[in-house]
């Protein structure tokens, strides 16, 4: 990989890992609208609602989650091209993005698997009825609330050490 290309690839990760941790502090904060522990019924109600005020607020959730994971993925991704870790330099798929970051000690198993089954409860809720979707978003975005940080972490260790 030419120097240019690093350059733009760790450019990019960081602008990345800025705009993760700022969709991050938004998810937070639109979680904590359903009570100190995210309460799932009171997110339920609000996902049910015919008022627009409170459908809103669940949605804010729901968008908030979609923000996060999809930048941590793109971050793995970014990642595991820069270090040379994927096959031939191309983009890893999100699963194997995860799986090499765990290989190379970035994060851990647990950090590894509570994301890797937040990305697949989102792409479910896509095909899922609309009772499983408040539970299914509600889960996943508890899952980034906790694990979406320790990766924000380690990657942005992880490319302190190239300097």
């Amino acid at each position: 990989m030419s120097g240019d290309r690093r350059v733009r690839l760790e450019t990019s990760i960081k602008e990345r890992l800025l705009d993760a941790q700022r969709h991050l502090q938004t998810l937070e904060y639109t979680a904590a609208a359903f009570g100190t522990d995210f309460e799932l019924t009171s997110f339920e109600d609000a996902w049910r609602s015919g008022e627009p005020e409170q459908l809103a607020r669940a949605y804010a959730v729901q968008a908030g989650y979609e923000n996060v994971i999809n930048a941590c993925v793109k971050i793995a991704q970014e990642l595991c091209r820069l270090e040379g870790w994927s096959a031939g330099g191309a983009e890893p798929s999100s699963i194997e993005a995860l799986r090499l970051l765990h290989e190379h000690g970035v994060i851990s198993a647990r950090t590894r698997s509570a994301l890797k089954d937040a990305q697949e409860r989102g792409s479910d809720v896509q095909h899922d009825d609309v009772n499983v979707a408040a539970r299914e978003i509600h889960e996943a975005s508890r899952q980034l609330i906790e694990h979406a940080p320790p990766l924000l972490q380690e990657v942005a260790g992880q490319l302190r050490q190239r300097c």
